[in-house]
């Protein structure tokens, strides 16, 4: 019984001793290294900011009398130059305006040639005594009220024609349009606040705000 111990045990020693052998440890490859030549480069520092793209000749169109829009000649973002059309207001009453100032101009012309006619006659017949001094006097009057009421009739007929020219809204400059505000049917006038924006070309500018603390 003690020998078979002993012969198992020796024959056990190898199989320990072998298990204990170290084993070759694997081997890493080097590190690639990157070599670059330093070199002198300029450097440009620089920060963002929020900005907006602002104009000098912004123009707000507004209507410079009053009625029932009739037409919108543009769409927004539309450049334009100056005198180009851009909104249309009913003309009709204005061209009726124009046709009674007209004809008020005619009447108060007819009155100032019977007026200065009568005044001539009066200039002979007063020379002669055939009128009093106060006669004359009233003729005069009545040819000097006759040529007023024609220039007051002709400043009535310009004005009436400045309004009908108004009807139609024209560009004051070349530019950029912006959004129509009214539409086509909606009564404007000079208090209904701009109609649309006209960006101008020249004087463009970026504004933005710089931080005190950079």
């Amino acid at each position: 019984m003690l020998r078979r111990v002993i012969l198992t045990g020796l024959l056990a020693a190898p199989v320990l001793l072998s298990g204990c052998e170290d084993k070759p440890t694997p081997t890493k490859p080097p590190p690639e290294v990157f070599v670059t030549e330093a070199r002198v480069q300029p450097y440009y520092p620089n920060r963002t900011f929020n900005a907006h793209i602002d104009s000098k000749s912004d123009v707000a169109i507004s209507a410079e009398v009053s009625g029932k829009l009739v037409a919108i000649h543009f769409r927004e973002g539309d450049e334009v130059e100056a005198g180009t059309p851009l909104f249309e207001i009913d003309p009709a009453p204005y061209k009726a305006a124009v046709s009674r100032a007209r004809a008020e101009l005619a009447q108060a012309e007819a009155n100032r040639t019977s007026a200065s006619r009568n005044f001539s006659r009066a200039e002979k017949l007063v020379k002669d005594g055939y009128i009093s001094a106060s006669e004359f006097d009233s003729l005069e009057a009545r040819k000097l009220e006759a040529e007023a009421a024609v220039e007051a009739a002709k400043a009535a007929l310009e004005s009436a024609q400045v309004d009908l020219e108004y009807t139609t809204i024209k560009a004051p400059q070349a530019g950029r349009l912006g959004r129509a505000r009214p539409a086509v049917g909606d009564v404007v006038g000079p208090n209904s606040g701009p109609l649309t924006t006209l960006v101008g070309k020249e004087g463009m500018e970026v504004v933005f705000q710089v931080p005190e603390r950079l």
